[in-house]
């Protein structure tokens, strides 16, 4: 089985090109923006500005950036205010690391599938019945026995190796 980790520290993130490219795979329609003004209560609509798979995140990270399955409309003002986006449903991109449009995505994007402090890259799984992704400083890698970390997020697996459930380990430090 493959699985999507970070190779390096800093931190697991996706460009927004391999979001939106992941999505569209999906079957999803995609309306990405991006946010200058990070420091406003509210949100002018020049400052939230459309994006699309050419965007280059120029030190934006995926989860930085904001994306709909519409496009927003402007209030009369032109703007748009924080509670008016609050009430708009973003679409998730807290993706399966063993899912297989993200896999497919990393492979065939390469280094532009990176976010902005992320190295990806896809690895294969040993064949046991439970793995997780370990982290030190943003840099990941792979563990198949749930006595060598106890802060893993553990995947269990069936017979054909495919993800079942999520099984949470005691937290590290904790008995």
């Amino acid at each position: 089985m493959k699985v999507v980790i970070n190779g390096c520290h800093g931190g697991y993130g996706l460009s927004s090109t391999a979001v939106i490219k992941i999505l569209q795979r999906k079957g999803q329609t995609v309306f990405a923006y991006v946010h200058d003004n990070h420091w406003d209560d509210y949100r002018l609509a020049e400052e939230l500005q459309l994006i699309d798979e050419s965007f280059e995140s120029k030190g934006l990270n995926a989860n930085e950036l904001y994306y709909f399955s519409e496009p927003l409309e402007l209030g009369e003002n032109g703007y748009i205010d924080t509670d008016t986006l609050k009430n708009k449903t973003q679409i998730d991109i807290d993706f399966e690391r063993d899912d297989l449009d993200l896999i497919s995505v990393v492979e065939e994007l390469g280094d532009k599938a990176n976010g902005t402090f992320a190295e990806l890259k896809v690895v294969e799984v040993d064949n046991s019945k439970y793995w997780g992704v370990c982290e030190y400083d943003g840099d990941e890698h792979i563990i198949n026995d749930p006595d060598e970390f106890d802060g893993a997020t553990w995947v269990e697996v069936d017979d054909d190796y495919n993800a079942v459930q999520k099984v949470w380990a005691k937290e590290w430090g904790n008995e």
